[in-house]
This record gives structure tokens, sequence and C-alpha cells, in this order.
């Protein structure tokens, strides 16, 4: 009996209930404020299930069947039931006291249950299926309303909503707000991403907030009279005309991301601007803005601004993003101390050093520039952000001196070395990708390492993160790495790429059959069978064995194994190439008329026949033939390079390769030559030999039987600096062996006049065909004279000499001083800078200030950095030679900029 008396008494309230649901499905019929009559169960009340829920925690009861009153009800003033996936609010309509309610995030649709409740002053519904505000007409305490991201087309804001404040409708399908302007009292309005056009909110004189970003717009003369305006958003539309804001003076935030706007003179009148955005549009000039003395953050990204000179007035910025401009001089920004963010990607800067005195840096990026020195970032101590991805950079060691560094950037530049980051005990992120590091032991300590992205190096060894416990993403793609196995214990991993490595063996010599081991292994080190090969192959672990009937450059096998790791799986996937030494193909073997010596410190092989070809055999070491002749015999070309057969003494020795020796006399060398000579008195004991060189083996005596006879000269070739003649009926033989002149050669050199008083200049060495004196020594006194010729005669040495541009004649050696020759050069590596207190200074061929040989002044490399590759020490002074184009006192250069 008791159960079908409670029976009778609920079914009335389910009646009820089921009527206004059916009457709900007009939205036109509004449903009235209700109250229970009876204490019933929460899910009767709240049908929807997830609603239920939230309100049994909101009633403090333990289930959803447990009964409430209304006066449990009545006590309820605010729900929070965001992201509950629910779809009916049927039962608010009994929370007559309900003044908050946040619903935000669910799948609702109809909000008539809401129309009654006359306490809410604030509703936040965004990301519901909402069409229809209609029922919110008689909440008149209303000051928030949030419905971002639903399915509104318009906005019927009913007129009862008298005390409304805020209105946040963004993400909507509004074409039309001009019902807007009857709530008078709207402070902040925001309306992003709608499909607006047009904007007739002039009415709203209250506005202290206005967001229109992402719509339509093409126009905001509307906005003309908005004077309290705080805060306006416009990114996203179709603006190029924004003259009407010159009147908003009390702005102080203002977004025009992502328009068209190219002339921004109307913005040096708004003057409390802290927070100004102009990315995305056409921007060229932006000098208007050194009025804006208030401004704290200014960001112009995207356009096509050359000079930031402007900006140098607005020492109140915390942050700058100029980036993805056309910006190649910064000089303007040394005197923003009061930045601590700093945006420079994508322009043209070269030189970083107007940053040195921004300590307040906290983060820096200059990305896709042209840096290659950081060195300046050492005098800014309190980055804790770094960014110089896709530059030029190569040395890194300066990172060790920032500390504070957590995030740090620098993929695609030059980089081998990053010992420094052990030094950056706080880094949580760090991306290297792209670089050359091999060596990561630097990473070792760094325990809080979150991020760490070293794809695209030459890493093979990567024990240094055994201990990186916090490490989520991990990405080591594109790398040699053949063993995994550290990486155990590394369970945070939420990201993983451990793809695509490459590791190359040391080049073997070729067999028919070839074992190499296996030396790939996976988590727990134990070996990866290999996936596939270039050729066939045997695996027996861990060797792997192929048979190569013919010759094959390289062999190679492949490997691909599912790897998890945390929660992240990776292909850990790559292969191994073995390659070979080749056989080489001789293209041509001939025989040749040639001298040669050892070069300093060359070790090379001696071989049978040419190195690499097939069945030649070692049968020596080149170095034990140092400082002899090496008469040349044969010389063959094959695949990969060239190689002399050579004998020593008359004994062949064998072959070996052509870099390792200098040749010194081939035939190609020898001129002819006509004339006679006789033997030098005292020069009869001398030989005379085959060839132009010294080599017992083609000895054909002594110059004795031919003393006083007039010989005749057929050929002549200079072997180092000696000369030789070929004698008609004898052979080759010294020129030093024979007179007139012994010799008369080009010279390089510079000297001055030693000996001057009694002397004089000849115009040819004296006893010479056609000499005479054509001037007094004493002339020259002091003068660089340029030495042209050198003669040796029977009388002594003569110089042939020059001064300025005027060949002058002969002096006997022995009354000049030689300061120069080209002998007294020397190798050398390395750079310099002009000093800017020398570009007028001169640069000459050669190593002595003569106006003659000057090739034009320094000024011609500004502030370049130049190569140095010969240096001379000429009468105390240093001098470098500039490759390319000439030399300069050492004094004119700097090793700094």
């Amino acid at each position: 009996m008791k159960r079908n008396s409670s029976l009778k008494k609920v079914l009335p309230v389910l009646l009820i209930t089921i009527i206004a649901m059916c009457m709900n499905t007009n939205l036109e019929i509004k449903v009235q404020a209700a109250s229970i009559s009876n204490p019933m169960p929460i899910n009767q009340i709240f049908p929807d299930t997830n609603l239920a829920e939230v309100m049994k925690w909101s009633l403090r009861k333990n289930s959803v069947t447990d009964v409430v009153s209304q006066q449990e009800l009545d006590q309820v003033e605010s729900i929070n039931a965001m992201r509950k996936n629910i779809k009916s609010i049927q039962g608010l309509q009994h929370l007559s006291n309900l003044q908050t309610i946040y619903l935000s995030d669910n799948q609702i649709q109809d909000i008539s249950y809401l129309t009654n409740l006359n306490k809410l002053e604030e509703i936040y519904l965004s990301g519901n299926q909402i069409k229809d505000i209609g029922h919110l007409a008689n909440l008149n305490k209303l000051e928030k309303i949030f419905l971002q991201g639903n399915q509104l087309t318009d906005i019927n804001l009913p007129a009862g909503l008298s005390n409304l404040k805020t209105l946040v409708l963004s993400n909507n399908q509004i074409k039309d707000i001009c019902n807007l302007e009857k709530s008078k009292k709207l402070e902040n309005v925001y309306l992003q991403g709608n499909q607006l056009t047009d904007i007739s909110i002039a009415g709203l004189s209250n506005l202290n907030i206005l967001d229109l970003s992402n719509n339509q717009i093409k126009g905001i003369n509307q906005l003309a009279n908005l004077n309290k305006l705080n805060e306006l958003y416009l990114e996203g539309n179709q603006l190029t005309d924004i003259s009407v804001l010159a009147g908003l003076s009390n702005l102080k935030t203002l977004d025009l991301n992502n328009n068209q706007i190219k002339d921004i003179r109307t913005l040096s009148t708004l003057v409390n601007l802290e927070n100004l955005l102009m990315n995305n549009n056409q921007l060229i000039n932006i000098n208007h803005l050194s009025s804006l003395l208030k401004l704290k953050l200014l960001s112009f990204n995207g356009n096509r601004v050359t000079d930031i000179s402007s900006v140098a007035k607005l020492t109140n910025l915390t942050e700058l993003d100029c980036s993805e401009n056309q910006v190649d001089n910064i000089n303007s920004l040394a005197k923003l101390t009061n930045l601590t963010g700093l945006t420079l990607e994508g322009n043209k800067v070269k030189d970083l050093s107007p940053l040195a005195q921004l300590t307040n840096l906290t983060g820096l990026n200059f990305r896709q520039n042209q840096i290659n020195d950081i060195s300046i970032l050492e005098k800014l101590p309190n980055l804790d952000s770094l960014a110089f991805d896709k530059n030029k950079v190569s040395d890194v060691s300066i990172l060790a001196k920032l500390p504070k560094l957590t995030y740090l950037i620098f993929n695609d530049n030059q980089v081998t070395n990053i010992d420094s980051l052990a030094k950056l005990p706080h880094l949580v992120g760090v991306d290297f990708s792209g670089n050359k590091v091999s060596n990561i032991k630097a990473l070792t300590n760094l325990t809080k390492l979150r991020f760490l992205n070293a794809n695209g190096n030459c890493i093979q060894d990567i024990q240094a993160l055994r201990g990186l416990t916090q490490l989520e993403e991990l990405k080591l793609a594109r790398n040699r790495i053949m063993d995994i196995s550290p990486l155990i214990w590394l369970n945070n991993i939420d990201e993983l790429d451990l793809s695509n490595q490459a590791f190359i063996n040391r080049p073997i010599d070729f067999q028919v059959n070839v074992t190499i081991p296996n030396i790939v292994k996976d988590i727990t080190g134990t070996l990866i069978a290999p996936n596939s090969s270039s050729d066939k192959v045997t695996y027996n672990p861990p060797n792997l064995t192929w048979n190569l009937p013919t010759y094959k450059k390289e062999v190679c096998y492949t490997f691909n194994q599912s790897v998890m790791l945390g929660q992240a799986t990776s292909q850990f996937s790559g292969q191994v190439i073995q390659p070979f030494n080749k056989l080489d193909v001789v293209k041509s073997n001939k025989a040749i008329t040639a001298y040669g010596r050892v070069k300093p410190g060359k070790t090379s092989t001696v071989w049978t026949q040419p190195c690499r070809t097939k069945d030649t055999k070692q049968v020596g070491m080149v170095s034990a033939y140092t400082g002899k002749n090496l008469r040349i015999l044969r010389e063959a070309q094959t695949t990969s390079g060239i190689y002399y057969q050579f004998s020593v003494g008359g004994k062949t020795i064998g072959w070996v390769e052509a870099q390792a020796l200098g040749i010194f006399y081939q035939s190609s060398m020898e001129k002819k030559a006509t004339g006679a000579r006789y033997t030098v008195r005292g020069k009869e004991g001398q030989h005379f030999y085959k060839l132009p060189v010294i080599d017992a083996a083609i000895d054909g005596g002594t110059l004795a039987k031919w003393k006083g006879k007039r010989l005749i000269i057929q050929r002549e070739v200079t072997i180092g600096k000696e000369k030789w003649l070929l004698l008609q009926g004898v052979g080759w033989v010294k020129a030093t062996n024979l007179t007139t002149v012994l010799y008369n050669k080009p010279m390089t050199g510079y000297a001055k006049v030693k000996l001057a008083k009694g002397k004089v200049v000849w115009s040819n060495p004296y006893n010479i065909t056609g000499y005479k004196v054509v001037a007094s020594l004493s002339r020259y006194t002091g003068k660089n004279l340029r030495i042209l010729r050198e003669a040796q005669t029977s009388n002594g040495l003569y110089y042939q000499v020059r001064v300025g541009k005027k060949t002058i004649g002969w002096v006997e050696a022995k009354n000049v001083a030689v300061f120069y020759k080209p002998i007294m050069e020397k190798k050398y590596k390395g750079t310099r800078f002009v000093k800017v207190r020398k570009k007028n200074q001169a640069y000459y061929s050669m190593p002595v200030a003569d106006a003659a040989i000057s090739r034009g002044k320094l000024q011609k490399f500004g502030r370049k950095r130049v190569t140095i590759d010969r240096k001379a020490t000429i009468q105390g002074q240093q001098w470098y030679r500039i490759k390319g184009a000439g030399w300069t006192k050492a004094v004119n250069l700097s090793t700094r900029r």
C-alpha cells in the first residue's frame, strides 16, 4: 500500500515534467519558474544524468536518487558544471537564487530554463550549441555574459539587460551587431572571430575594452567617439585606414595585427599607448612611433621595415619584436636598457654588439640572421631564453658565461663543440639539431633537461643521457647512434625520435668473403638482427658475412625496431655501411724522363705496382730515400691519382704516389740554347751527366778532357736555382762550371746603397759587352733599389736595379745591402681586420713601401675580415700578405674588428 501511495504522489510531478519537456520543443513558449511542492529525487528534477551528478555535489548528497526539497534548492547560488557533457539544463528553473552559473564546454542548445532566474549576475555558457539568447530578457541583474564558441548569428539583446557590463560573443557566426547599442552600460565587449563587416557601436560610450579581431571589417569610423576605450583589438581584419583612432587618447593597448595598414602617422597622437601590436601589415616606415614614450610592448613583425632608428627614444620598452623585416642595423637598440624581451628573427643582422648594455634582457631571439660571432652575449648574464638557429655560428663557448639559461635553441648552424653547455645547470630545453656535434658529454649533469633535440648531427655515443631522467622529449634522428641501451632509465619520455641513423665503418680491403661484426644494440643492450642487406648476407650472431664474386664499393645492412620509452614509441632505424678500399684502374702507363726528391715528412708506401691495383704488394717506405735524387722511369694515371716508378743509383725500387715526390727535373723543362762556353779554370774536375742531375748512374766523367776547348751549347735548363747547359758531344754540365758569364738571371729583391763613395752604376755588368758608366751610385743613397736581375761574372756578382719605375742599370752586389728576397717570406694562416685609422695606408705587390708596386689603399676592405696567407720580417718590421691582394705592414691590421 505504501508503494502505491508513493507512486501516486510522484506521478503528477512526472506528468508536469513531461509536459514541460514537450513544450520546450517550441522555443517560442516561455517556461515559467517552477518550484517543487514536495521533495523529489535529484535525477527527477534534473533529467540530464551529467547535470544530476553535478547537482548531487552542489546539494551535498551522496546519490542522484537522494530526495531534495525546494528549500534546499533555494540555497544554491552558484554551480560549476564546465566540461561535463551536459545536453539539457532542465531543472535549473527551480534554482531561484542562482547568481552565477558555469556551464561552458557542454552540448547545451536550449537555455529557456534560465528565463525567470532573475537573480543571475554572471552566465558562462561558452563552447555550447546555443543559437538564441532571447530567453535572457528578464535577467536585469546580469552583468556578465560569456557565450563565445556557440552558434549565434545575430545579437538580439533584450532591452531588459540594463546592467550588462561584459559581453563575450567571440567565435560565433554573427554578421550584425546593430542591436548592441541598447546596452548603454557595456564596458567590455568581445566579438572576435565572427563575420562582421560593419560595427554599429557608436553609442556605447562607456566601452573600456573592445575586441573585434578576426572579422571582415574594412572601416572603423564608428569608433571615433569611444573616448573611454582603454584596450582595442582589431587583429585579422581588412583595415587600411586607421586615421579615426587619432582621438582615442586614452588607449593603452592597441592590436592591429594582420591587416593591410601602410600609414601609421595617426598613432603619433596616442601618447598613452603602452602596448602596440602591428604584426603582418605593409609597414615600411615606423618613424611616427618616436613620440610614444610610454610604450612598454611594441611588436611589428612580418612587415618590410628596414630602419628602426625611431625606437631609440622608447626607453620604457620592455618587450620588442621586430622579426621578419629587413633590418640590418640595430644600433638604435643600444639605450633600451629596460628591455627584458627582444625578438630579431628573420632579418639581416650581422653584428650584435649594440646589445652590450641591455643587461636586463631575459629573452633574446635572433634566429635566421647572418650572425657568426656571439661573443657579445657574455655581457647579458640574465638571459634565460636564447634562440639563434639558422645563422652562421660555429663557436658557442661563450654560452658557459650565461648560467641562468633555461631554454636554448641554436639548430642549423656550424657548431661542432658544445662543451660550454656543461656550465648551464638550469637548462630545461635545448635544440642544437642540424649542426656537426659528435661529443655530447657536456649534457651529462644537466639533470633538469626535459626537452632535447639533437637531430641531424654526428653523435655516436649517448652514454651522457643515461642520467637525464627528467627528459620528456628526446629527438636523436639522423645521427650515427648504434647503441641505445643508455636510454633504458628514461621513463618520463612522451615524445621520441630515433630514426634514420647512419654509421660508416672504416674502409677495409676488398675480399670475396668479407665478415664484419653487428654493432646495433637495442634498449636492453641486445643485438638487433639486420632488417635487410645490400647483397646476399649470412647472419651468424654477432657476425655478418657476404660472398662477393665481384668488386663492390661497399656493403651495408639496415635495421628497424620499434622502441617504447616511457609513454613514447619510435622506430630505431638506420643503416651500417662497410666501405672497401677501391681497386684502381690504370688509365695510362708511360715512360718519362724526370727526377724528384721525397717531400719533407712524407711516409708513403712503395709498391710493386701502383697502389690499389691488381696484385700490388708493399716493398717499403719512401721515407727511406729522403734526400736522394730519384730517377722517375714511368708515370701511371689510375682512377685515384698519379703514381711514379723510380730508381736510385740505377736500381729500380718501385711505385709511389706522385704527391710524395717533389719533381725538380723533367725533360719538358729544357729549352733550346745557342752560344759557346769554356770550362772555368779550376772546374776541370767537375762532372758531366747524361741528364742535368747529379746521379752516379748517369755520370759521363770529368771536364778535364775539354779544358781550353770551345764548347757549343745546344740546350739549357734550370734545376732549382741552378742552370745546366747541354754541350754538343759532351753532356749536361752545370752553368757555373762554364764561362764567359756564369749566369744572368731574373731576381726578385730589394736593397739599399751600402758603399757609395767612388762607386758607379753600369749599363751592363762590368767588362760585359756594351758596358759603360751611366750614373754615380751615391745619387741613390737611402732609396729602395728594386733588384731585377743577378749576374755572376768572372769579376763578381752584379745586380740590375730599378728606382721607382725606372731601370737605372747594374751595380756591384758588394756595394749594396739586400734587405728583401722572396725566400724571407713564410707561409701563414690567419685573419685580420684593417684598423679604422689605417684605412688610407697602402698595400703592395711585395713587402716593401715602394710606390711603383702599390696596389691601392686599405680602405678597399672596409670592416671585412681579410685572410692572411704569408708573412715576412723586413728590416725589423713585420709585413702580412692579404690573400688575393698584396702586402701591408702588420701595424695596419688588427685581430679584432
